[in-house]
């Protein structure tokens, strides 16, 4: 055999490189899905952490969630659009009550008090109407009247049987401008009222959504009966997201005084201009003694700004509008109340307020 023979690739051989280079191809196409997926799912657990970052630091540690402070806001303010930007804390002067807009069918009403049927009842010093406890330097002699007139329809029997059952359900905005106005969060809300045999339940909830994560914002409970003066609760809870819950017990001090909680003065605001329409009136001003979260006893002092309109997806209402009139300075918890009559005296929209300006609005739902 003369010179070099130059090998060559045999069937074989040329099958065999095609089936490793086959290999190699997939095992890069598995790589790249691999890396894909991963990829995604830290992108996904980033915005997950973020949102519940944010949503953890809405509450301000240290002090009560949701306290407010009612201030007042730049002269002719414009109007608000529902659940995009904080409403102002003061209104103009209000107008005359418009008819109401919205057709649903409304619900029982609220324990109606009258002053009909005087009663051997006696309302106990600092019972809510009775003009005990801090008044503002502003209230005058129509403020003293209205909580005269509301003691005297605090003592008379009800002339109409309460309510057996109302659930309430409410489109929530929570948002806090100073950590960032351009972030809001949406939720869901719940008024549940029930009364069976001079006894009552009254469960409240927030819940908010961050992304697609749910939280339980705040849920309370009271529990307790009704008399001639409206609802007597007798234990309240309150757990609020970032705080250990409370447990109170109001029967000792409700055996001595008129007492609400947090969430039944909600309810017992609406029984009181039902029973006094001279309550209802603008610039109206009435205390309510409420038992604080430490369990001590707190007058709230609270003033009706005027009949207003509230935009709710349930429709237009016609509405007494009352808030919680604070002391300047104060950091306690703010709260105003839109309630309407052709709702049964039930708040179709409740707003609490920080001074830091963030806010919860809750506007009753479609």
């Amino acid at each position: 055999m003369t010179g070099l023979e130059i090998p060559t690739k045999t069937d074989d051989d040329r099958e065999s490189g095609e089936l490793a280079t086959s290999a190699r191809a997939a095992r890069l196409r598995a790589m790249r899905w691999r890396l894909g997926i991963v990829l995604a799912l830290s992108l996904l657990l980033h915005a997950l952490l973020i949102g519940y970052l944010r949503l953890h630091e809405f509450v301000p540690d240290g002090r009560p969630p949701l306290s407010a402070v009612l201030v007042p806001t730049p002269a002719a303010p414009p109007p608000p659009a529902p659940h995009l930007q904080r409403p102002p804390l003061q209104h103009q002067v209000p107008r005359s009550a418009p008819q109401p807009l919205a057709t649903a069918p409304s619900p029982d009403p609220l324990p109606a008090l009258t002053s009909s049927q005087p009663s051997s009842a006696e309302i106990p010093s600092g019972a809510p109407g009775t003009g005990t406890g801090p008044r503002s330097s502003g209230e005058g002699a129509a403020g003293t009247a209205s909580n005269q007139a509301a003691s005297a329809a605090l003592g008379t029997a009800p002339a109409a049987s309460p309510a057996e059952s109302v659930l309430l359900r409410y489109d929530v905005i929570a948002r806090d401008p100073q950590r960032d106005p351009n972030q809001g969060y949406g939720g869901s809300g719940t008024l549940d009222w029930k009364l069976k045999d001079h006894a009552y339940t009254l469960d409240f909830s927030i819940e908010v959504v961050a992304l697609i994560l749910r939280f339980q914002f705040l849920e309370t409970h009271s529990s307790g009966g009704i008399d001639e003066g409206g609802l007597v609760p007798q234990h309240y809870s309150e757990k609020p997201r970032n705080h250990a819950p409370s447990n109170l017990d109001l029967s000792a001090g409700n055996a001595q005084r008129r007492l609400q909680d947090r969430t039944s003065v909600i309810v017992q605001i609406g029984a009181m201009l039902r029973a006094d329409s001279a309550l209802a009136q603008p610039g109206a001003q009435f205390n309510i003694d409420v038992m604080a979260l430490d369990g001590a006893i707190e007058t709230w002092q609270f003033k009706v700004i005027g009949n207003e309109e509230v935009s709710t997806n349930a429709g237009r209402f016609a509405s007494i509008h009352v808030a919680r009139v604070l002391r300047p300075g104060s950091h306690d918890r703010g709260v105003e109340l839109w309630l309407t009559p052709a709702r049964g005296d039930y708040p179709v929209r409740i707003l609490y307020t920080e001074p830091n300006q963030s806010y919860i609005d809750l506007r009753l739902a479609g």
